[in-house]
């Protein structure tokens, strides 16, 4: 009875947490849709907000579903071992859940294996961005920066200190300067976690960085990100 108790609460802790999960994806997919940044938000949560509480939902339904299968694991290795004693060479006992194992370890891990490359080649926009009004700065007001090239980069408040850098073309330690953070700074902080450490609005932030790319810090010299 126990046991059969313990497997109906997994099974509808599972079902729940899913639903929740599908229910933030939702949400971060059609009510708070990328590109919005800190400028939406519901119950006072951001896209940011919402994103971490559908990964930790995920890890919640990755756990219970765990749960369920080692509860099941008897029958897992009857099924298994049935089904490969009718395939032949799978035959043995373990063989076919040791294949399921390592093709999930595999599927788990490519994704945190496949490279990372900045996108500063696909972040230039020719125009300002969207809601800013007509005859107000283009630097302030809303996420784009202009390069001294000429061109505008959208700079928002999920980048981190090193993806600024390497989208604007400058080096790390003027970078930090012109936000006035201490030169030791991690650079992986998101520019939204500067602004809430300085007090600052994200067009604060935006303005400081404009002010770096225009030159009129003091050069610095050998620093990267």
């Amino acid at each position: 009875m126990k046991r059969t108790f313990l497997n109906l609460l997994v099974d509808m802790l599972a079902f729940l947490a899913a639903g929740a999960l599908v229910g933030t994806g939702l949400l971060l997919a059609y009510r708070l849709p990328p590109g919005h940044g800190n400028r939406l938000a519901i119950l006072n949560w951001t896209r940011h907000e919402w994103g971490d509480i559908h990964l930790i939902l995920a890890w919640v339904v990755i756990g219970l579903v765990v749960i369920h299968l080692l509860l099941h694991l008897d029958w897992l290795v009857h099924v298994c071992s049935e089904i490969g004693h009718r395939c032949g060479a799978l035959g043995r006992r373990w063989v076919l859940p040791t294949i399921l194992l390592i093709a999930t370890g595999i599927l788990i891990a490519t994704p945190l294996l496949l490279p990372i490359r900045p996108v500063a080649d696909v972040a230039f926009a020719d125009t300002p961005a969207a809601g800013t009004p007509a005859g107000e700065g283009t630097h302030a007001a809303g996420p784009s920066l202009r390069l001294a090239s000429g061109r505008s980069v959208e700079v928002r408040g999920n980048m981190t200190l090193n993806e600024v850098a390497l989208l604007i073309g400058l080096d790390g330690l003027q970078l930090r300067r012109a936000l006035k953070v201490a030169t030791g700074h991690p650079g992986n902080r998101t520019l939204k976690d500067i602004a809430v450490e300085l007090d600052i609005t994200m067009s604060d932030v935006r303005e400081r960085i404009q002010t770096a790319i225009d030159g009129t810090l003091p050069p610095t010299t050998g620093v990267s990100p």
